[in-house]
C-alpha cells in the first residue's frame, strides 16, 4: 500500500491501529528508501542516489536569493533521452548534460569558419577560417564572431603548397587580425588560422 498521512483516523478501533500504523510505516520507509539509506547504522538518511522524474517544461524559479532547481528533462535534440538542466534564481536554464554526457559547449558554430565555446568560468573560445592573400604580403582577416575579452594566440598555415612562404599573425584584436608573408605572394595564396581566446 502507499503511505496514508489520515492513518490511523481519530475514531480507529485500538485493535486495529497496530496494523495500520505499521503497514503505513513500511510503506513510508519503502518510499524513502528509493533514494535513502535506512536503519543503517554508519550511512542512516544518507542519499544512495537522487531519482529525479523527466519534467515536461522547466519548473518556474521562485526568485528566492540562493535557491537554484536541478532537474531531468526531455531535450528536443534527444526526446528519448532525459538531460540533466540547472535553473538559477532568476530563471535562467543551463542544460548540464546533451546525449547523455556533460555538456561542454555552450555555443558551436560548425561550418569553414567556425567556433566553439567551452563552458568553463571563463568560456574558451576556439576559432577557425582560412582566407586567401591576393597580392602583396597582407590580409585583414575578420572572425565570423568576435571574441568577447580576449584574444590568447593565433596560428596560421599555409593551404596554398606551391609556395615556399612564411607565415605569421599580427595586430590581433577582438574582432580579427592581420596574417603577414615573409615575401609578396605570386600569385595568391591560400591560408588556415586557429584562434584561441576568451
Amino acid at each position: 500500500m502507499a503511505w496514508e498521512p489520515t492513518k490511523p483516523a481519530e475514531n480507529e478501533l485500538l485493535d486495529n491501529v497496530s496494523d495500520v500504523v505499521t503497514a503505513n510505516w513500511a510503506a513510508l520507509s519503502t518510499t524513502i528508501g528509493v533514494d535513502h539509506n535506512i536503519m543503517d547504522a554508519t550511512n542512516d538518511g544518507k542519499h544512495k542516489q537522487v531519482t529525479l522524474p523527466i519534467l515536461a517544461v522547466k519548473p518556474a524559479a521562485s526568485g528566492t536569493a540562493g535557491t537554484g532547481y536541478v532537474y531531468t528533462k526531455d531535450w528536443v535534440g534527444a526526446t528519448t533521452q532525459p538531460e540533466l538542466f540547472f535553473e538559477t534564481q532568476a530563471g535562467s536554464e543551463v542544460q548540464l548534460t546533451k546525449y547523455a554526457a556533460l555538456n561542454l559547449f555552450s555555443a558551436i558554430t560548425q561550418s569553414a569558419n567556425g567556433t566553439i565555446t567551452f563552458n568553463f568560468v571563463n568560456d574558451l573560445v576556439f576559432k577557425w577560417g582560412s582566407d586567401t592573400i591576393t597580392s602583396g604580403n597582407t590580409k585583414a582577416v575578420t572572425f565570423a564572431t568576435t571574441f568577447l575579452h580576449e584574444v590568447y594566440q593565433i596560428i596560421v598555415s599555409q593551404k596554398t603548397t606551391s609556395h615556399t612562404i612564411i607565415l605569421s599573425s599580427t595586430s590581433p584584436v577582438l574582432t580579427g587580425f592581420t596574417c603577414k608573408s615573409s615575401s609578396s605572394v605570386p600569385g595568391s595564396l591560400t591560408f588556415s588560422y586557429i584562434a584561441i581566446g576568451y
